[in-house]
Order: structure tokens, then sequence, then C-alpha cells
């Protein structure tokens, strides 16, 4: 039954350390994978979060889970596709 704890090791570990509220630590490599993709998700989510309450051109406030502010940029606001200037 070594595939049963597996999946039980990956529903435990995926927070990845204990100070994030997770009961256990990665220890295989796919745990290592899931653990690094819900972070990436959860960052995602912050920052999609944040850039929408700013205007184009402009800084969010510092992101406690980053530990900096991001710019939103205006690229692909619109339909429309750049011009170069040559």
């Amino acid at each position: 039954m070594e595939i049963v704890q597996m999946l039980q090791h990956l529903l435990l570990s995926h927070h990845g350390d204990p100070a994030s509220g997770t009961a256990r630590e990665p220890i295989t490599i796919e745990a290592e994978i899931l653990h690094n993709l819900d972070k990436l998700d959860s960052h995602k989510q912050v920052c999609a979060e944040q850039l929408a309450q700013v205007p184009s051109g402009s800084y969010t406030a510092k992101l406690p889970t980053l530990g900096r502010r991001l710019y939103r940029h205006n690229i692909g606001a619109s339909n429309e596709t750049p011009r170069r200037e040559d």
C-alpha cells in the first residue's frame, strides 16, 4: 500500500513547513513539487487580487507574502496589438 502512504504524505505536506501549518515536511520529489505548485498558486492569487485594486501604471502596496511591491503594467490590457515605433 505504498501508493496510499504516498498520497497521504502529499496531503499532509503540501504546505511545506510546520510554520506554514503543515503536519509534515515534504520528503519526496512529488511532495516537494506539489508544495511549490501550491505556493505558486497562492502567490498568483495574492498578486492578482492586489493588482486588481490599483490602476495601470502604478504599484501595489508592499505585499507581505512577497516582501515587495508589484507594478501593474498596461501591456495586453486591451485587444489591440501594441505598435512598434521604428
